[in-house]
């Protein structure tokens, strides 16, 4: 509750923990992962827009370690978690900022009541750092830490390295029968990526996460390692035009430069390991996408076609490009950026910043023209149409205003029915782009490679998920 590292919550000590939903393993349906299904609770539904009511499961046991001493889970323990997450200054309060009441309707049930109708509200609940801990951290914390962590999920920590292995083994009363399918599960902490790749490659590492170039080695190596690539949604870097600047307060000013960019160019230049997707929030359906030929609408315009008319931009007047100074790659990107607006008359100075000033321009704090770099950490469409999109948002970093595009996303916020919900983020797409403010001109990719004779393996990246680790097997 007071970490907000994905580190730590998806392939370390907080492994042990549980929580009310998690994210499903399942991908035969349209949802890329979106999908929740329960962890502690036996059955879930919505009784109304703004409630929720859980039963929890009755044969949950918190692991048999000091204080605990393997007692049932009770509603009062997730309760107090929630509240406690809630605590303001800590990092994952964010997460249940929208979490009105929680109340206990008898020993197994409780529910959670939203001040605003969510469509999205599942997903924090289901989100890898909302963990429920046990209610003696009140009054037993120093004990309980010491001890732990201790949580009701299918690994117990045995022991860990500072900076080198977390070691688990499968907790023997877990609650779902048959998980989980491996005895001992240890975690190598391998900072350096080729170093992780040449562990892997000669069999010290049986899965890890990779780079594209490792995952088409390894490609090459049929029947001793299989490979996944799935796509970060959400995840990316971003292009912001800054609406309060004297120039770029210009809509066709704003358009000439979208037209002049090409972010499929970029891709290929500099992050082949990376997608394009130009609105980079996080898809809960397919529906939900833009394609290529929709997104050409709008981006790439007299990249693709350099004999087309230029637009005319202000004369005489100098732009500033802000760099999220984050690696060189980024400033490579800067650098082409700059030479295809001067393409249409537009002449660019490259600002490098420190990633602290960038921290604060993505919240629209100081003084900027437009800046590219790593996008801000959300976990859900809604959290990226009011904080990033919406008039009154923390991170609308291109202070763009616009009433009509506020009340679609206040419309799709409430509407739990996923194709009408569909038909209003196309819009708000369509009416996003148009305003070419911001865009993701690439999106990050996870690639997973791992031995073959490991079965059972399926990644779900939402959230910080980490409970596909129970299924693997032999």
């Amino acid at each position: 509750h007071r970490s907000f590292s994905s580190s730590l919550h998806r392939s370390g000590p907080g492994l042990v923990y549980s929580r009310l939903l998690r994210f499903s393993s399942d991908f035969e349906d349209q949802s890329l992962g979106s999908t929740v299904e329960c962890d502690l609770c036996s059955k879930w539904e919505q009784i109304d827009p703004n409630t929720y009511r859980f039963t929890l499961r009755e044969n949950v046991r918190w692991h048999n370690i000091e204080p605990l001493n393997g007692r049932l889970i009770t509603v009062e323990d997730v309760i107090n978690s929630y509240w406690r997450q809630k605590t303001q200054g800590w990092p994952n309060e964010g997460l249940l900022r929208n979490l009105k009441d929680i109340v206990k309707v008898d020993d197994f049930v409780l529910e959670i009541t939203t001040h605003i109708p969510d469509g999205d509200f599942v997903l924090f609940l289901a989100s890898g750092h909302s963990k429920v801990l046990p209610l003696e951290v009140n009054s037993y914390y120093e004990d309980v830490v010491a001890a732990g962590p201790i949580g009701t999920g299918p690994w117990i920590l045995l022991r860990s390295a500072p900076g080198g292995e977390y070691v688990f083994e499968a907790n023997p009363v877990y609650y779902e029968a048959g998980l989980p399918k491996m005895d001992i599960l240890k975690i190598r902490v391998i900072p350096d990526q080729m170093v992780r790749f040449a562990s892997m490659a000669v069999g010290g590492l049986d899965f890890a996460d990779l780079t594209l170039d490792q995952v088409e080695t390894l490609n090459d190596r049929p029947g001793e390692f299989i490979t996944m690539t799935v796509p970060h949604y959400g995840h990316g870097i971003d292009f912001v035009l800054n609406t309060h600047s004297t120039v770029l307060g210009s809509l066709d000013v704003r358009q000439a430069i979208f037209g002049a960019i090409d972010p499929w160019e970029y891709r290929r230049l500099y992050w082949q390991d990376k997608t394009f997707h130009g609105l980079g929030f996080p898809i809960k359906h397919e529906s939900w996408y833009m394609s290529e030929e929709e997104l050409a609408q709008y981006v790439g315009s007299l990249a693709r076609s350099p004999d087309s008319q230029q637009p005319t931009i202000l004369s005489g007047e100098r732009i500033t490009l802000s760099v999220g100074d984050y690696g060189a790659n980024y400033s490579k990107l800067a650098k082409q950026i700059s030479i295809d607006l001067e393409s249409i008359g537009m002449s660019i100075d490259i600002n490098m910043v420190f990633p602290t000033e960038y921290v604060g321009m993505a919240e629209g704090i100081g003084s900027y023209d437009m800046y590219i770099g790593p996008s801000v950490p959300l976990i859900s469409p809604n959290q990226y149409f009011f904080g990033v999109l919406h008039s009154g948002g923390r991170y609308n970093s291109a202070k763009y205003s616009d009433a009509g595009l506020d009340l679609l996303i206040e419309l799709q916020a409430q509407d739990q029915d996923i194709l009408s919900r569909s038909r209003i983020i196309k819009e708000i797409n369509q009416r996003g782009m148009h305003s070419a403010t911001r865009m993701m001109l690439l999106t990050d990719s996870s690639h997973w490679g791992w031995d073959s004779r490991l079965i059972d393996v399926s990644i779900n990246s939402w959230a910080h998920e980490y409970f596909h680790y129970a299924y693997f097997d032999w």
